[in-house]
């Protein structure tokens, strides 16, 4: 990025995502991300007061882009629930966005949250609002709510799961259709 470049708070929150999952929230520094971004240390502070500002904004910023995006994303085309958990299995795992740290962010955001109770605080509305969401869905396509309950914790859980495993786990969109299938049968 060039020093003509005018940053906006944006590019500070994409940098602080990338840096968190590369260097954990340590590595959320003003000069550090001042450096990546080729700018001085005075552009941060005219976006953001202090370093807990940026950190919150980015966790704000998290939560919509993987959550309300995504199903957003998941049920525009189609309300079949197959197909809206394929979409956030995809949009989730497969191609989560590399601006914000990629596919290791979620895993980097969780493990941030053993240490801050900001973290933690936005995990449990996102994970209140994904199991929300996909009850919701399970229960629209005619199982029970305990069923439903039970069937959207099994999904969510292995999508956790496999997220924490990006390093070392490749899921094939046909594996994961296949692995959906059984979930609904």
């Amino acid at each position: 990025m060039s020093k003509s470049k005018t940053l906006d708070a944006e590019d500070w929150i994409k940098a602080a995502a990338r840096s968190l999952t590369l260097s954990g929230p340590n590595g959320i520094k003003v000069e550090r991300l001042a450096r990546e971004l080729n700018v001085t240390k005075g552009s941060f502070y005219w976006h953001f007061k202090d370093v807990n500002a940026l950190k919150l904004a980015m966790l704000e910023r998290w939560e919509t882009i993987t959550t309300e995006d995504i199903i957003t994303g998941a049920v525009k085309s189609d309300d079949a629930l197959e197909n809206v958990l394929l979409n956030i299995a995809i949009l989730g795992l497969v191609k989560p966005p590399a601006d914000y740290g990629g596919a290791r962010a979620e895993s980097a955001i969780r493990e941030w949250a053993k240490y801050d109770q900001d973290v933690d605080d936005s995990i449990k509305r996102v994970d209140t609002r994904r199991l929300s969401f996909l009850r919701t869905r399970f229960e629209h396509a005619g199982l029970s709510k305990q069923d439903a309950e039970q069937r959207s914790a099994l999904f969510y859980a292995t999508m956790i799961g496999a997220g924490w495993l990006t390093n070392t786990l490749t899921l094939k969109t046909e594996t994961i259709r296949d692995f959906i299938r059984s979930l609904l049968s």
